[in-house]
Formats: structure tokens, C-alpha cells, sequence
């Protein structure tokens, strides 16, 4: 869990990492060394997830608060 994490760095992750698997699995072009699209697909959702989160304003810290056990 990250905290920083907005909606939408969440939901862009999301849709850029699914694209990536379903590009990925659909050209054989892009299967490097028979490793699983899905791990192409996690590296781009990170990427995505961070990149947005950065650079989206943070979320309130009350609201964030009200999903966090201390």
C-alpha cells in the first residue's frame, strides 16, 4: 500500500498494464526469451502507477487517514 496513491494512478496502472499483456501475448515479435507477458505487464504498471502518482496532487491526509490502521 502507498499511501501517495491517487484514483488515478491507480486506474492508469491498471489500464497500461493490461494493454501491455494483451499487446505482448497477441505479437510474437515482442516475447523476449519466453518470459510471461504478465511481468512485462507489472514492470508497466509500476512505471505508470509512480509516474501518475507523482505527478497528480496528493490526495487529503484526513481522507487517506480514514483507510490506514495505525
Amino acid at each position: 500500500y502507498w499511501g501517495r496513491a491517487p484514483p488515478q494512478g491507480v486506474l492508469s496502472g491498471l489500464a497500461i498494464g493490461c494493454s501491455v499483456v494483451v499487446v505482448v501475448y497477441n505479437v510474437p515479435v515482442l516475447q523476449w526469451q519466453q518470459i510471461q507477458p504478465g511481468i512485462f505487464g507489472l514492470a508497466a504498471n509500476i512505471l505508470a502507477l509512480v509516474v501518475v502518482s507523482l505527478l497528480t496532487s496528493p490526495m487529503d491526509k484526513e481522507h487517506v487517514e480514514q483507510f490506514v490502521v495505525q
